[in-house]
């Protein structure tokens, strides 16, 4: 599949966004304003589907 940038990942499109295109096979970049919305956002993502 390709490889999709999300800006404003931690957001309420974004974090709904990120976890479809994953699941979806697509391989995702996820940019969030701080650490902690990171956090946030990878609490909503399968552990399987990381790499970083």
């Amino acid at each position: 599949m390709s490889t999709i940038l999300v800006t404003g990942a931690h957001g309420f499109i974004g974090g709904h966004a990120v976890p479809a295109l994953l699941e979806a096979g697509h391989n995702v970049v996820a940019l969030t304003r701080d650490q902690a919305g990171a956090d946030r956002l990878l609490t909503r993502v399968d552990p399987g589907s990381r790499t970083a």
